[in-house]
């Protein structure tokens, strides 16, 4: 949950997915920040990159 909010990570990220824009997620959710939404989205893209395989060395 988002600090001082009963909204989770996972509730804004599924809105994200759906095609939700940033204002339509702090209309529904006003007890978030543009700050919060964005925070969401920074987590979301680090958490893809751990996740991702490392590069294969080149053969040159």
């Amino acid at each position: 949950m988002f600090k001082g909010t009963r909204v989770t990570l996972r509730t804004v990220l599924a809105s994200l997915a759906e095609g939700d824009a940033i204002s339509d997620i702090l209309v529904a959710f006003p007890t978030l920040t543009d700050d919060d939404v964005r925070a969401a989205i920074a987590f979301a893209a680090a958490s893809a990159t751990e996740d991702l395989p490392a590069p294969r060395a080149s053969g040159f």
